[in-house]
């Protein structure tokens, strides 16, 4: 698994620790916002904003190895996509 991590490929973009906590700062600000609004706006705010980061980093902990393999063999990707949106349409019924 390691190796997935740690590819040399120029093809694929590395995102360091940094930029992933750049990439919170909306969210904070939200928090910071939601700090001045009311007792119950203020907690369903501030749940929300921990779910969507907490959703967004176990997207990308699961996509990231499959398009990294996907890279040499793109019907990976293909397989994914279909079981993604297979699970969007049954769970939007």
């Amino acid at each position: 698994m390691s190796s997935l991590v740690e590819s040399n490929d120029p093809s694929l973009v590395h995102v360091s620790t940094p930029l992933i906590v750049a990439s919170a700062t909306p969210l904070l600000l939200m928090a910071f916002v939601g700090k001045n609004l009311g007792p119950g706006l203020k907690n369903t705010l501030l749940v929300a904003i921990v779910r969507s980061f907490t959703q967004l980093m176990i997207l990308g902990l699961i996509l990231h190895p499959i398009f990294v393999i996907g890279m040499d063999e793109s019907w990976i990707v293909f397989c994914c996509e279909l079981i993604f949106l297979l699970v969007i349409f049954w769970d939007g019924e």
